[in-house]
């Protein structure tokens, strides 16, 4: 079964390499520099939107308020007796100019503000979500459980409790931050894919 389980995963995302690369342009195309910490609820809307179109059961928390307010997205989508968290961030540091927020494809890479820190990240968990949850009902005919929380990436705090944690996402540290951040869109599809194989193992 995990055989046939991993080449369903494969092949689903395969078939979604567009619709992932779209997504992932959509979100660098909005501005959320941090500083100041602008379009961050146009962010966190089309975040929802993809993860209630996929069945995820979303809330939005206002973490701050006034001008530049801050949110988080908390989403759930299954139910089982072990969990899987994926946890990321939709803010980006200060683009050079405002041309970053246009992205745009050369080849294999796409370019853009946040396209390799880490909005690509956030695209490739709602596409493992997305593979994953297909694959795993059309063999075992019920659903895994995932969380979801996008906002300020601290896993330290998840170790200092004893709860495993990493950071693992498609983008380069070499070139985040920089004038010509990029992400190798291969990398998107590839780290989608080990999302969902990886949730496999864990939730078995």
């Amino acid at each position: 079964m995990r055989r046939a389980l991993k080449s369903l995963i494969h092949d689903e995302i395969k078939s979604y390499r567009s619709e992932i690369l779209d997504f992932t342009k959509a979100l660098v195309a909005i501005p959320t520099e941090n500083p100041p910490g602008r379009a961050y609820s146009q962010c966190v809307e089309l975040i929802a939107q993809q993860l209630m179109e996929l069945g995820v059961s979303i809330k939005v928390v206002k973490i701050t308020s006034g001008e530049f307010a801050r949110y988080g997205i908390l989403g759930f989508y299954g139910q089982a007796k072990r969990t899987l968290y994926f946890y990321g961030h939709y803010d980006v540091v200060p683009a050079v100019n405002q041309r970053q927020f246009r992205p745009f494809v050369r080849g294999d890479r796409l370019f853009g503000r946040g396209s390799s820190d880490m909005k690509s990240g956030l695209a490739t968990m709602i596409c493992a979500i997305k593979a994953l949850r297909e694959s795993v009902l059309a063999i075992t005919g019920r659903a895994p459980r995932f969380e979801m929380c996008p906002g300020l990436l601290e896993t330290r705090f998840y170790v200092e409790r004893g709860i495993p944690a990493l950071a693992y996402g498609p983008g380069l540290l070499k070139v985040s931050h920089g004038p010509n951040e990029f992400v190798r869109i291969s990398d998107i599809v590839r780290c989608a894919t080990i999302f969902a194989l990886t949730a496999t193992r864990m939730l078995g």
